[in-house]
C-alpha cells in the first residue's frame, strides 16, 4: 500500500515539474522570437557589412562533411573568409576541405595544420591557432557538423556592430542524417536542447555559447588587465577596447594585454580564460 503512495507522489511531482519546465518553456520561446524580430529589424538597418573570418576546425570524415563545409561557401555576404584547422597532415578531414576550397577560389581559404594540440580542449586550441592568422576583426566559430543557411552570416554579424555586445550564440536545429537513432538525436537537439536555451536565456540571459555557432569581436579578446576582479579575488579584471568589462583567470599583471578566450557573456560582464600561449609565444 505505502509503496503505491510513493509511486504516487512521485509520478505527480515529475508531472508538475513537467508542468512547471514546459511553462517557463514556452515563455523563453516567446522572448526568444521577440528578441529575433527586434534582431531582423536591426539587421534591416545595416548598409555597411563588416568582413567576417569564419574560423572550422575539423577532425575526420564526418557524416555530410562535405555538405555541411560547401554551404558556407554559398553565403549571401560581400566579403568574408573562411580558416579550416585539422591536427595532422594525415586527419582525413583535410582531403575533403580542400577539394571543395578548389572548386570556390573566388573565396579566401586558410587551412592550417596545427600539431598536436596541448590543452585539453583541441577545438579551442584550434580557435585560437586560427584567430591569430584571421583576416577581419569579427570571428565566427562553428562546428564542422552544422550545415547553415546562405543569410546565416546577414543574421548573426549585425548584433556585434553594437560596441555594448562581447559574444554571440544562437540555437540549432538538429537533422537526421540516417536512421532511426540519427532521427532520434535530432529529435533531441532540436527540442530538448532549445527548450533548456530558451528557459536558461528567460531565467538569466545568455549566458554561454553554443558550439555550433559563436561570434566575438577581435577586440573583445584582447584586455588591458586592471587587477584583481572584485567579486573573485582569484580571477583578473580588465577592460576590452570597447570598455566592456571581462572577468578571467589568467596571470597577467596589472596594466598588461591580455589575449582572454571568451568562454560567457552577459549584458554587462564578459569571462573566460587567458590565452597563456600567446603570453609565453610573445616573451620568447
Amino acid at each position: 500500500m505505502w509503496l503505491a503512495y510513493i509511486v504516487l507522489g512521485i509520478a505527480l511531482v515529475g508531472t508538475l515539474s513537467s508542468n512547471v519546465f514546459l511553462v517557463l518553456a514556452m515563455l523563453g520561446a516567446a522572448k526568444f522570437h521577440r528578441e529575433a524580430r527586434r534582431q531582423r529589424l536591426a539587421a534591416e538597418a545595416v548598409t555597411e557589412w563588416p568582413g567576417v573570418s569564419l574560423l572550422k576546425p575539423v577532425h575526420g570524415r564526418e557524416v555530410r562533411l562535405k555538405e555541411n563545409i560547401e554551404s558556407f561557401f554559398h553565403q549571401d555576404y560581400p566579403e568574408y573568409e573562411i580558416l579550416f584547422a585539422a591536427d595532422t597532415e594525415e586527419n582525413e578531414a583535410l582531403g575533403i576541405v580542400r577539394e571543395v576550397c578548389a572548386r570556390y577560389p573566388n573565396i579566401r581559404t586558410q587551412v592550417i595544420v596545427t600539431g598536436r594540440p596541448p590543452w585539453l580542449n583541441p577545438p579551442a586550441y584550434s580557435f585560437y591557432k586560427m584567430a591569430a592568422l584571421a583576416a577581419h576583426d569579427i570571428l565566427v566559430t562553428s562546428d564542422s557538423d552544422v550545415e547553415v543557411q546562405p543569410n546565416y552570416l546577414r543574421e548573426v554579424v549585425p548584433p556585434m556592430l553594437d560596441p555594448k555586445v562581447g559574444m554571440l550564440t544562437c540555437i540549432y536545429r538538429g537533422k537526421n542524417v540516417g536512421g532511426f537513432w540519427s532521427a532520434v538525436h535530432a529529435v533531441g537537439m532540436s527540442v530538448e536542447m532549445t527548450a533548456g536555451v530558451v528557459t536558461a536565456n528567460l531565467l538569466e540571459g545568455m549566458k554561454f555559447g553554443l558550439g555550433p555557432t559563436i561570434v566575438v569581436r577581435r577586440d573583445a579578446l584582447e584586455v588591458l588587465v586592471e587587477g584583481p576582479s572584485r567579486t573573485d579575488p582569484e580571477r583578473l579584471r580588465g577592460r576590452t577596447r570597447h570598455n566592456k568589462v571581462v572577468n578571467f583567470r589568467g596571470l597577467a599583471g596589472a596594466g598588461e594585454m591580455a589575449q582572454v578566450r571568451i568562454e560567457a557573456a552577459t549584458s554587462q560582464t564578459l569571462s573566460g580564460e587567458e590565452q597563456l600561449l600567446a603570453r609565453a609565444g610573445a616573451a620568447l
